[in-house]
């Protein structure tokens, strides 16, 4: 099987306290949904956000996705701007 290439990286991860309890009770790998994060799989998000990802990657604005754990409990991934940092948290613990 071959693997899509990544279409940017990041130095830094962070994983909200909320978001690791949701990867251990579901039993998921954080990595999984990091990966399809960095190759632009952007999950469940509307057709809007997904085009602002796109443009997102060509003018170096914030990346957002958004994905299920295995027990279906949402799970925000978000990139700066700069991509020196790449988030994941529960929506309910992101900072607007």
């Amino acid at each position: 099987m071959e693997v899509p290439p990544l279409r940017f990286i990041v130095r830094c991860l962070f994983i909200s306290p909320g978001a690791l309890v949701a990867f251990v009770e579901a039993s998921d790998d954080p990595e999984m949904f990091l990966l399809r994060h960095l190759q632009g799989d952007w999950g469940d998000v509307n057709a809007k956000e997904d085009e602002a990802n796109e443009t997102a990657l060509a003018t170096g604005r914030h990346l957002f996705s958004l994905y299920r754990t295995s027990l279906g409990r949402p799970i925000r991934v978000i990139t700066d701007p700069g991509r020196a940092a790449t988030s994941m948290l529960l929506p309910e613990e992101a900072i607007n």
